[in-house]
């Protein structure tokens, strides 16, 4: 390639979209090509993937009945997954839950089972608990869940 040829390619790349469509425009009225002064459509990068499998909620449920600090993570918890809050309406009043909220902002919150009351964790409307103490650290709200226990 002539040293020209690659002053012309360097300015190019510091050019905004309207400078190289007028450049373009120019060569190809001086070249006497005759395409369309549009600029042609840019492909976006394909999206990613669908995930595999049932797409997971903000929220997941797990009923508390005692902590058994031998576990690690959720398994801390011994007690049963709920999917959905309409399913803890069929969970006996007063048992304790933690709720755990997977967007916009990661958080936990303990809470008990009380039939006909919604509460509201970083923004998500959650039927049939109240929740009395918001976490963003998962360590916290363990200690917090095994007090209420204890009580």
């Amino acid at each position: 390639m002539s040293e020209m040829i690659e002053q012309v390619i360097g300015l190019c790349g510091m050019m905004s979209v309207d400078e190289k469509l007028q450049v373009r425009n120019f060569l190809n009225s001086a070249l006497g090509d005759t395409t369309t002064d549009e600029p042609e459509k840019v492909k976006d990068y394909p999206s990613a993937p669908p995930p595999r499998g049932r797409r997971k909620g903000p929220l997941w449920f797990r009923l508390a009945e005692r902590i058994d600090r031998t576990e690690k993570g959720t398994s801390q918890v011994v007690g049963n997954w709920i999917r959905t809050d309409s399913k803890l309406a069929s969970i006996t009043e007063g048992t304790h839950v933690l709720v755990g909220v997977r967007y916009p902002k990661k958080m936990y919150s303990i809470g008990r089972v009380a039939h006909g009351v919604t509460s509201t964790v970083e923004g998500h409307d959650i039927a049939n608990v109240v929740t009395f103490e918001d976490h963003e650290d998962f360590g916290r709200a363990i200690d917090c869940l095994e007090r209420e226990l204890d009580k």
